[in-house]
This record gives structure tokens, C-alpha cells and sequence, in this order.
């Protein structure tokens, strides 16, 4: 008999950890499985505000995301990640037998010496974060890249600036995304052809419900799956923002389309994270230099590969929108505004990660709505 623990209440992460985590957590060591290389433990980032948290789940379906091409990157940066991938993909389920090389790299393998390790590898597919595979690229010539096969992407949404890059970097590579919560492991079947990116169906045994939607349909994704044999979630908040569209092309009855985060209140882009509370905190560092603003972030390329761009929209109530005072804003925001936990906007765009930021002037206040989103991203 299954052991539900959850109720018909909409779970948070709270109740997450405090039921569901301890209990798969309680059961994978009063039982310990037959074979472990087919289960996950996973650690969460913390990134939602109440704390990292592990999670441990079986993973029967890990040679149908995790198969193809025996020598394989590995771009992502926490450490427990790249780990419990290098675990998933080392095996073949019928051979029993080691089947991949594994090359995990993070952010500070990105220097002069990679192309001479890459060349040496000869890697056949990707995994990771797409901005972060973007920038090994350019690490690579063309006739290495034309070996690649296969690139599985998460973590990101995937915009139609990176589609592009990927499309004219990788010509016989087979691009797919995926979605997964790092609390209950992957969520959707792997990625069709028929749909834009950001599109997904999901699993079987995954039940998803929009709720809380505004004027275009969009809404935060609830989550229903079972986690092991005995332990169940039910109605999870993931924290996502979706929306619900109809029958696909390719004969999936249920498409959801992945647009961002709840609010907008983070959005992951090249390699950095945007967090409103972060972008708050600077603008109330100096309320003499602006009102109230708003952030659109975007990819580009340019000669140099892909890039992160944001543009500042400001608002200032006494109506001096002069030259003057867009120089004091980017001046402001690129000494203070951090988009990791060590590195200002102003030292990533010194690097060459970024393009330089735009700051505009609107002589209007933001319109006030049910739900205010103050980061944006052009897909």
C-alpha cells in the first residue's frame, strides 16, 4: 500500500523538507536499495529562500535521458551535480558494465589550456546549463564541433538567441532541453520537435496543474509524482511559472510552457544570476538616482560567442532624464549590483560575459498590477 504523505493542500517547500525530504531520506537508509547507482541523491540549492535540503529518489528511467555517446561533458556548476551525473551516465543498465568517458568540467576550467583538453577528449555530447556549454565552445574548432551528436540542456530557459547559437556552432548535434525540479528529480518527458523551447509534456506519472493565473494564462506549475515506492508528493509548489496549451503535433495530449520563476524574482542567464532582492537592494542604495525601474535581460552574440545583455528602465519622478544621470545609474549598478556571490555586473562585463549595460529612461511611472514583475527575459 502506498504511503501518501502528502495532503490535498498545496505543499510549500517548508512542508517539503520537513515531511517529505526526512521521510525518503529515513527510507533509503532503513532500506537500503539492492543496486544504488540507481538512485539519486540530490541537494538543493537553497536559492528559494528556506535552505538547501537533501532528497533521495530512484531513478529507473536514467538510461533514457542519460544514453548516447561514450565520451560526454559535463557543464554545471555545483559540484553535487556534476557528481551525481558522473554516477548516472558511467554504467550501461544491460551490460552492466562501464560504457562512458565523463569530463565534468565547471567555470574555472574556462581558460587556455581547455582547447588543448577538449581536442584531446573528443567529446561526443553535452550536458548542462546552455549558456555554460555556449562558452565551451568557443574553446573548440569547427571540425570538433561537428563530432558532437547530442546536447541535453537544463537549468536555463532556453532562449531563441541561444537556438540560434546552438544550431550554427553544433550543425549535427541533437539538441534537447529538459525540465526537472531538484526536489523531485525530472518532471517531463524529453523534449519534441514539434514545439517552440520551453515547451514540455509531462511524464506519465506526473500530474501538473496550473493555478493563481493572470490575464495571459500564466500561473505557477503544481506538481504531482511519486518519489520512491512508498512516498508520494502531491500538489507541490515548484516555485515555476507556466502555462498550459493544447494537444501537440507530435500526439502528446498535455504541452505546458516553461516561462521563468514565480515573479520573475530570478532569472539565470550566461553563467550569473539576476535576483530582484539584489537589483532592489542597489536601487534603494540610492533613492536620489531613481524611482523605480524595471530590468530586461537577453542573450546576444557577437563576434566573441554568447553574451549576457540588460537593459535598466528607470523612472524618475522629478523628470531629469538627462545624460548626466543615466552615466551616475551604470555607474551605481556596475560597482554594486552582484550577479554572483563575488563578482560585480561592472567586473563580468570587464570579462567579456556581458555587453556593456543600457540604462533608458520612461516618463511614466510602471504600471502597478496584481502580480509586478520586475525582471524580464526576451526569449
Amino acid at each position: 500500500m502506498q504511503d501518501d504523505v502528502s495532503e490535498d493542500r498545496i505543499l510549500e517547500r517548508d512542508d517539503f523538507k520537513r515531511e517529505i525530504a526526512r521521510r525518503t531520506i529515513e527510507e533509503f537508509t532503513e532500506n537500503p536499495p539492492a543496486d544504488p547507482r540507481y538512485w539519486y541523491i540530490r541537494t538543493t540549492s537553497g536559492t528559494t529562500g528556506s535552505g538547501p535540503m537533501l532528497v533521495v529518489s530512484p531513478v529507473p528511467d536514467s538510461a533514457g535521458w542519460l544514453s548516447g555517446g561514450s565520451r560526454r561533458m559535463l557543464c554545471y556548476g555545483a559540484l553535487s551535480i556534476r557528481l551525481r551525473t558522473v554516477m548516472a551516465v558511467r554504467y550501461d543498465d544491460s551490460k552492466d558494465t562501464m560504457m562512458a568517458r565523463v569530463l565534468p568540467i565547471d567555470g574555472r576550467d574556462l581558460k587556455h589550456y581547455l582547447a588543448a583538453l577538449l581536442a584531446d577528449f573528443g567529446p561526443q555530447a553535452f550536458w548542462g546549463h546552455p549558456s555554460y556549454i555556449a562558452r565551451v565552445a568557443a574553446f573548440m574548432d569547427d571540425g570538433l564541433r561537428a563530432k558532437i551528436t547530442q546536447i541535453r540542456f537544463g537549468g536555463e530557459l532556453f532562449t531563441r538567441v541561444l537556438r540560434e547559437f546552438f544550431t550554427s556552432r553544433f550543425a549535427n548535434a541533437w539538441v534537447q532541453g529538459h525540465y526537472m525540479s531538484n526536489e523531485c528529480g525530472v518532471i517531463v518527458k524529453p523534449s519534441c520537435n514539434a514545439t517552440p523551447p520551453n515547451w514540455y509534456h509531462p511524464k506519465d506519472d506526473v500530474t501538473v496543474e496550473i493555478v493563481d493565473t493572470d490575464e495571459s494564462g500564466a500561473g505557477e506549475l503544481i506538481m504531482s509524482k511519486p518519489l520512491t515506492d512508498r512516498i508520494s508528493v502531491k500538489r507541490y509548489r515548484t516555485g515555476d511559472i507556466a502555462r498550459m496549451h493544447g494537444p501537440c503535433a507530435c500526439g502528446e495530449q498535455i504541452t505546458f510552457e516553461l516561462t521563468g520563476r514565480k515573479g520573475h524574482d530570478y532569472i539565470k542567464l550566461s553563467g550569473a544570476l539576476l535576483r530582484r532582492e539584489e537589483f532592489d537592494r542597489v536601487a534603494c542604495m540610492r533613492p536620489d538616482l531613481l524611482d523605480d525601474y524595471r530590468v530586461i535581460a537577453t542573450t546576444v552574440i557577437d563576434d566573441e560567442g554568447l553574451k549576457g545583455k540588460l537593459i535598466l528602465e528607470v523612472y524618475c519622478a522629478d523628470a531629469n532624464r538627462s545624460a548626466a544621470r543615466a552615466q551616475a545609474i551604470e555607474a551605481h549598478f556596475l560597482k554594486n549590483l552582484f550577479l554572483t556571490p563575488s563578482q560585480t555586473l561592472g567586473e563580468i562585463i570587464t570579462k567579456r560575459l556581458f555587453v556593456p549595460l543600457e540604462v533608458s529612461f520612461t516618463s511614466e511611472p510602471f504600471p502597478l498590477k496584481y502580480k509586478t514583475v520586475k525582471l524580464s527575459l526576451i526569449s
